[in-house]
């Protein structure tokens, strides 16, 4: 199963908004002009709800999760750090705060995968030194 942002479950009343909206950036919830940066934070969306097992904004209706997109009140809890940041980056309520183009978000997304293996493989060895991780 896709949704490429069209989807629309018959007798939902958001006919108005373009795209599923928990994972919609704000601009498009606001009906403004569009570019790849909302792809950008589509992309971040779909990443944390997939590893963090919930998404980064949810509520009863498309305003409600605006309010919470403008606000920067992702839940990222799940994520590890550097993967969070990545996302953090993607799901900024302003265009110009995402990343520059695709190649820039799959640069900055290898290194955060990479900080993420290098850190679990610390706490491999090194972890029953450690206080317990957050979760």
């Amino acid at each position: 199963m896709t949704d490429f942002g069209i989807a629309n479950v018959s007798g939902e009343d958001n006919a108005d908004v373009g795209g599923t909206p928990e994972f919609a950036a704000p601009e498009q919830l606001l009906g403004e002009p569009q570019g790849p940066a909302v792809d950008y934070f589509a992309l971040a969306a779909i990443v944390a709800y997939a590893l963090g097992g919930r998404q980064p904004f949810t509520g009863p209706d498309p305003k409600t999760i605006l309010a919470q997109q403008l606000s920067e009140r992702a839940d990222l809890r799940a994520l590890p750090e550097s993967i969070a940041e990545w996302v953090g980056k993607g799901l900024a309520p302003s265009p110009s705060g995402r990343f520059a183009d695709a190649h820039a978000m799959q640069h900055a997304w290898r290194r955060a995968v990479k900080q993420t293996m290098r850190r679990e493989r610390a706490l491999k060895r090194w972890g029953w030194l450690l206080p317990l991780r957050k979760s």
